[in-house]
């Protein structure tokens, strides 16, 4: 019935919670609630696959880019550089730059959530150990999200705008988020 209301609607975050239903009906209807609860963490674990509706991501995105936007601002402000912020928009006098949909850090969020979750369920046997480490693969990268940002705009201030602003910007936001991830693993 969900499927077909999905379907009908065209919303497929429906289609796939329904799918993810039936899917654990199956395994329940097949291997009983014992190897239903053996089983339930990969099931679980399914969710992490399907993306955020379109509304939710949009306002996330838009969310992170300002929070982003603050935490570079307030650390280069630290720095005594002269810098003024309207929204996303970071000026520094000869140069503004923008922190744009792909900067917003909605992508690092995802990976270390998923990442978080997963280590958090081998690693630690207690709930309470596991939530925090979730909670904490969702509040790191926010903030380095914001420390990239930094980075970023301290990068092509002190190199005259000629570094971090193409591929290399890219390459800077990979190594810094295998970085973060480690920190945060370790």
């Amino acid at each position: 019935f969900f499927f077909w209301l999905g379907e009908l609607a065209g919303v497929f975050l429906i289609l796939y919670v329904s799918m993810w239903s039936v899917l654990i009906g199956l395994c329940w209807m097949h291997l009983g609630w014992k190897k239903l609860k053996i089983i339930g963490f990969p099931l679980f674990f399914m969710l992490t696959m399907f993306p955020l509706p379109a509304f939710l991501n949009t306002k996330l995105m838009l969310q992170l880019r300002l929070i982003s936007s603050k935490l570079g601002v307030a650390i280069i402000k630290l720095y005594g550089l002269s810098v003024y912020q309207e929204g996303n928009i970071i000026d520094l006098g000869f140069t503004q730059l923008q922190v744009v949909e792909a900067c917003s850090g909605v992508r690092y969020l995802i990976a270390s959530v998923t990442l978080g979750v997963m280590y958090a369920y081998i690693t630690y046997h207690t709930l309470w150990k596991r939530l925090l480490f979730i909670a904490m693969s969702a509040i790191v990268p926010i903030f380095a999200n914001g420390i990239r940002a930094y980075m970023i705009v301290m990068i092509g201030h002190l190199s005259g705008m000629e570094h971090a602003t193409g591929v290399d910007h890219l390459i800077y936001g990979w190594v810094f988020f295998g970085i973060v991830m480690f920190i945060l693993f370790w």
